[in-house]
């Protein structure tokens, strides 16, 4: 019920904009969540399209990292920090590859 609008955006990113509605329409009517917290929370994820993850395995490796499962958890690393900053830009999503793969590549 005290998710801010950065938080309610995560969710819908990972869960997906329908199931984001359901489980908020099912924690109001069970009476786990506020009518007036449901409404906000609904324009939230009603004013808000999750954005397309802007990078890929191969941005990982043009950044010099060899084939294989490092790939995998690098890409899953700089996802991470991109939801941490708030879904930002393809150029900066691409900085955030450089800076990880240059701290753990």
């Amino acid at each position: 019920p005290d998710l801010g609008e950065p938080e309610i955006r995560v969710l819908i990113y990972k869960l997906g904009k329908e199931v984001f509605d359901d489980a908020i329409a099912v924690a109001c009517a069970k009476g786990d969540l506020e009518v007036t917290n449901y409404k906000r929370m609904l324009s939230v994820a009603d004013g808000w399209a999750p954005p397309e993850f802007p990078v890929s395995g191969r941005h990982i490796l043009a950044a010099g990292v060899e084939a294989g499962p490092k790939v995998t958890m690098l890409l899953s690393e700089v996802e991470r920090q991109w939801i941490d900053e708030g879904f930002p830009e393809a150029a900066r999503a691409l900085d955030i590859v450089k800076i990880i793969v240059a701290a753990r590549g």
